[in-house]
């Protein structure tokens, strides 16, 4: 790869991960953005996101990508981020001239629909394929019925059943108001209808209200026996074997769905993959490489596919060590961090990616709990990344002698990783202990494997870490119980290691959270959580309803409380205990 092709591929990696830093909620949105980009560049990917940010979903946005991926040379305006809102550019590429093949295909007849209801005035349709979604949705904006997108086929996938409304001879006025044809999407999976008018404008109900309640009722009766796609059965593991041998060879609008779908589902045999993994299309071959379910030999041709296809190699659990341990030395950055983070990459070969010069990959090689202690312990003197030395010293192969030395890093956070890993030798542990900054003590006080003696003179410092350690000895937690730090008693409350007598002092707190804790802990006994059914807050009542100790008859009792979510709660633990096969009365929630 040439020095231009590597700074490309960085910055295109850069591109992706600083979205999903700045829009943490929309991870997977992103992924599949750039998966199914068309540019293979990322080109579109920051549009997509402001479109998601705008309320669109990708069943909308990734076909009008497509589309314009296609057809931007008829277009004016030639960048997608001269579009505001995915509908301006939706109105847009629907107004353009379908390719001759999909005319031909249109025009040779209008299959794939179901009239269902026909009078003087309206006809009502059902559309079940896309060339009669485009020819009965002609005039409209639905982008289900643009001729060269993938848009219908993206919502059939999802169950999701179209039903047209024609009006045969609208009014000037039936006309101006775009109710000359109305669409239903009923989403069966969903339980769900969205009504369009044609300008592709939502209501809420049929602006026709003499056949309303008729249409209504067509739809609601036909629902049932309407097909579901070869997709939709795909997606839900409905089809044998023998039947996706089948559809594998079919050439109709589903196609590209189908070979995507399959290259993705665990449920493909073996040799459908082995068969997609030569399809001309590259995210199909993608989608192989991610697969778990592809044979080791399939995954070894595409290990010599291109970046990104090796990159979905490298990320793969069922790839074979010997494999990834070839790809530790692959010239494409994204495709080397793979393989840092996956947990069959072979000890050898993470030895080998200690020394990369990438600090990322480097960090990811720290955080792997099966890298070699002879790498981490190297990486413990990395001095060109914080992170890196944070990572050994969280991870829980580094071997002591290099704990040693991390407990006297110069950053605190290193330090605290020192103190929250397992695995640190307890005379680390009490050097730690007597640490300047705050928030290391803190992390000593949270490990459970900090002795008692440290955890007690810990108490007054670090109390509430302290206070919810299970290893703290009890004399240390019946002070901390009496502490005038609420958070404290809280602490104390849910530690599982408190004893009878101090749950039970804390089951008479003012504080109806410190007691609401008390009757959550499954080592509080039948005899407090008995009084504690009695409490006046419901919310420590509930817990006493989901707490596994406390006594049926108590439960039955709860089953009969003034609130609500007691009820429900105390009735739920009920019908645990009794069964529902023993022929039982079962509570009803």
């Amino acid at each position: 790869m040439s020095m231009l092709l590597s700074l490309i591929a960085l910055r295109i990696a850069g591109k992706v991960d600083n979205l999903k830093a700045k829009h943490p909620d929309l991870s997977a949105e992103i992924d599949e953005i750039h998966q199914k980009d068309p540019s293979k560049n990322d080109k579109y990917i920051d549009w997509s996101v402001r479109q998601i940010l705008r309320g669109h979903s990708l069943n909308d946005i990734i076909p009008t990508v497509e589309l314009f991926h296609k057809k931007f040379s008829l277009l004016e305006k030639k960048d997608i981020n001269q579009y505001k809102d995915l509908k301006d550019l939706e109105n847009i590429l629907k107004s353009l001239p379908e390719s001759s093949k999909t005319q031909e295909k249109i025009k040779s007849k209008t299959t794939g629909s179901v009239k269902l209801y026909e009078d003087g005035k309206f006809v009502l349709i059902r559309i079940d394929e896309k060339r009669a979604c485009v020819e009965y949705g002609k005039g409209t904006k639905w982008c289900i019925s643009m001729k060269d997108a993938s848009f219908f086929a993206r919502y059939r996938s999802e169950n999701v059943v179209f039903y047209f409304l024609i009006n045969k001879a609208p009014t000037e006025e039936e006309t101006r108001d775009s109710i000359d044809k109305i669409a239903f999407a009923v989403h069966r999976d969903r339980d769900m209808t969205e009504i369009f008018k044609s300008n592709d404008d939502t209501i809420k109900s049929n602006p026709y209200s003499e056949i309303s309640g008729k249409i209504d009722q067509i739809i609601k009766s036909d629902l049932p026996s309407a097909p579901e796609t070869k997709l939709y059965k795909l997606k839900k593991g409905k089809l044998s074997e023998e039947e996706i041998r089948e559809i594998v060879n079919d050439d109709d609008d589903d196609t590209n769905y189908i070979h995507s779908y399959l290259s993705e589902s665990p449920n493909t045999p073996p040799d459908i993959l082995a068969k997609l993994s030569d399809n001309d299309d590259y995210m199909v071959r993608l989608s192989v490489a991610e697969n778990p379910s592809t044979p080791p030999e399939i995954l070894a041709k595409l290990a010599s596919d291109g970046d990104e296809v090796r990159r979905s190699v490298a990320h793969n659990p069922s790839t074979p060590p010997e494999i990834l341990s070839k790809l530790a030395e692959d010239e494409y950055r994204r495709v080397r961090l793979r393989v840092a983070r996956n947990p069959n990459t072979p000890p050898e070969a993470l030895s080998r990616l200690a020394d990369d010069k990438d600090t990322v990959i480097r960090q990811n090689v720290a955080n792997n709990p099966d890298t070699p202690p002879g790498a981490l312990a190297k990486l413990a003197d990395d001095n060109d990344d914080v992170m890196v030395r944070g990572y050994v010293a969280e991870n829980p192969s580094t071997p002591p002698e290099a704990l040693a030395k991390l407990a006297d890093d110069e950053y605190r956070q290193v330090r605290s990783h020192v103190a929250e890993n397992r695995n640190t030798p307890l005379d680390i542990l009490s050097r730690l202990a007597d640490d300047l900054e705050g928030s290391v003590r803190l992390s000593v006080a949270g490990n459970p494997n900090t002795p008692p003696e440290i955890l007690t003179k810990l108490a007054d410092d670090v109390s509430y870490n302290v206070a919810e350690n299970p290893s703290t000895p009890p004399e240390t937690l019946a002070k901390l119980a009496k502490d005038e730090d609420r958070r404290v008693r809280l602490r104390v409350a849910r530690n599982s290691s408190a004893p009878p007598e101090i749950l039970a002092k804390l089951a008479e707190d003012e504080d109806r959270y410190v007691r609401q804790y008390v009757a959550e802990n499954n080592s509080t006994s039948p005899e407090i959580l008995i009084k504690l059914a009695d409490d006046l807050a419901g919310s420590v009542r509930n817990n006493v309803a989901g707490n596994h100790n406390t006594p049926p008859e108590i439960l039955a009792k709860l089953a009969d409380d003034d609130n609500e979510e007691v009820r429900n709660t105390a009735k739920k633990r009920l019908n645990l205990i009794i069964g529902s096969d023993q022929g039982f009365f079962r509570y009803t929630v």
